[in-house]
């Protein structure tokens, strides 16, 4: 046997003649691999007056690596031991993921006053949620603009440190609308540790017979 090989080298890796058939190969949607959801109320939150809507995450099993987390500037997400990138961003369930770098996916367009519930979804969830859902996806789901409301808050501190935030809301008749505009800044403690983040959002919910409309502008 090892003569004919010798021999004939070439006979031994030589290809079939006839192309083989593979069987079919199935990807469906489940729910399998999932682990418990996990989910915050901003108004039983609201008692410990976070003054970014991601501090709410500090009370949910999330690893949060933020240069500072009261303002929500630059923070990155990890689940169950997955990097900044591995872990979905939504909003009311559509995806939001910062296509340049995953060190953006803080940059909301929304104030705290616009956010009703936090959902984080830990788990393999690709084949529910799309990319980037390796760790687990976050969900933010927005308030609908309900009774007429006024925020107005502000605060100060050393270094410079501003924070502002309005928000106004009301409704009449079918339409409901809200307004939110908020600003968050510092010199810094030190050279290059200074930071501006300014955020506005409009959400609008028209409601008639037989459904409703509804949508979130923000930038």
């Amino acid at each position: 046997m090892i003569a004919i090989l010798l021999v004939f080298p070439f006979a031994a890796l030589a290809a079939p003649d006839s192309p083989q058939e593979l069987g079919p190969l199935v990807i469906t949607k489940q729910k399998n691999f999932l682990l418990g959801s996990y989910a915050s109320d901003s108004e039983k939150t609201s008692v410990f007056n976070y003054q970014s809507s991601l501090e709410n995450l500090s009370c949910l099993p999330v690893d949060l690596q933020a240069r500072r987390l009261a303002s929500g500037i630059q923070s990155d997400f990890s689940l169950r031991g997955s990097t900044y990138s591995q872990v979905l961003i939504l909003i009311n369930g559509q995806r939001v993921n910062d296509p340049q770098t995953a060190h953006h996916n803080s940059d909301l367009p929304f104030t705290k006053a616009d956010l009703e519930q936090i959902e984080v979804i830990p788990g393999a969830g690709s084949s529910l949620f799309g990319a980037d859902a390796i760790g687990g996806a976050i969900n933010f789901n927005l308030k609908s603009p309900g009774e007429k409301k006024t925020v107005w808050e502000f605060a100060a501190g050393n270094q410079r440190n501003g924070y502002g935030l309005f928000s106004l809301s009301d409704r009449a008749g079918a339409l409901g609308w809200r307004l939110s505009v908020e600003d968050s800044r510092s010199r810094g403690f030190r050279d290059d540790t200074d930071y501006q983040k300014f955020t506005s959002s409009l959400a609008a919910d028209w409601q008639f017979p037989g459904g409703d409309w509804k949508n979130n502008f923000g930038c």
